[in-house]
């Protein structure tokens, strides 16, 4: 009797992967860091000098978050000396709505000034000029509400804190008017926005084409079916005429040209 183990076939043992290496991990990590450096500087090499304006100054408008922005001073008295402190505060350690806005208008501008380097196509309202404009016009009126609405200072119960604002909120109001003048520029300049065309000659890939809504034919004068077969066998020398207003009128008969040296007849 033969053994029914020995008929079947051999299972395949699923393959086992090798774990990613530190070293693995650490070359793609350069390999994708070297490539969005290198995608940073076509992009930048590809925008021009209005476009590159607006990228500094929203650079700057980033930086300029990093700098002491308001002064928190605590006095009191401590053992019945008098004590004052003094602490500065950055953007970010009193983050609320208006550095959130601030932070979206430049992270906003350096990606539209990327996609523009990279030749993208796409529309914004009113073009990429007034978008720039308007944005450097609210950063400017942010700033300004803070220096009547600032921050609260931390309550401490021995001590009475005061906030007031430093010279780094002044920086990034210096870059929103450099980004709202970019956008006049960029306005005035008139670039024309990258089509399909100009993005597929950049990327190299096939231009994205919109579907084209095709028209149905209309018909025609002779198009219409009356149920009767309009087709006719013509003989030698005879002619179906068709007027467009007019029924298909049926044969109308004509007699072969004259031969050489016989004289023409005109009939009734």
């Amino acid at each position: 009797m033969p053994d029914p183990d020995a008929e079947r076939p051999p299972r395949r043992r699923p393959q086992q992967t090798a774990a990613p290496t530190a070293r693995g991990v650490a070359s793609g990590a350069a390999t994708h860091a070297s490539h969005g450096a290198a995608r940073l500087g076509t992009s930048w090499r590809g925008l021009s000098g209005e476009y590159r304006l607006a990228a500094a100054a929203a650079v700057g408008l980033f930086v300029s978050m990093f700098l002491p922005w308001y002064e928190q001073t605590a006095t009191g008295v401590v053992a019945g000396k008098p004590v004052a402190a003094t602490n500065s505060l950055s953007a970010f350690q009193v983050f609320s709505w208006v550095e959130a806005a601030v932070l979206v208008v430049a992270v906003a501008v350096l990606a539209l000034c990327f996609t523009r380097g990279e030749r993208r196509s796409f529309h914004l309202p009113g073009g990429d000029g007034s978008v720039i404009f308007a944005g450097g016009v609210w950063v400017c009126f942010l700033v300004f509400v803070r220096q009547l609405d600032k921050p609260e200072p931390d309550h401490v119960p021995t001590l009475t804190a005061t906030m007031g604002v430093q010279w780094g909120i002044f920086v990034c109001f210096l870059f929103a008017l450099l980004l709202a003048y970019a956008g006049l520029r960029l306005r005035a300049a008139h670039r024309p926005e990258p089509d399909p065309l100009d993005e597929a000659m950049a990327t190299g890939r096939a231009p994205r084409e919109r579907p084209r809504a095709t028209a149905e034919p209309r018909p025609g004068p002779f198009d219409a079916d009356d149920g009767e077969d309009d087709t006719a066998v013509l003989g030698a020398g005879e002619t179906k005429v068709m007027l467009p207003d007019e029924a298909p009128t049926g044969v109308v008969a004509r007699e072969p040209p004259p031969e050489p040296g016989e004289q023409l007849r005109l009939d009734d």
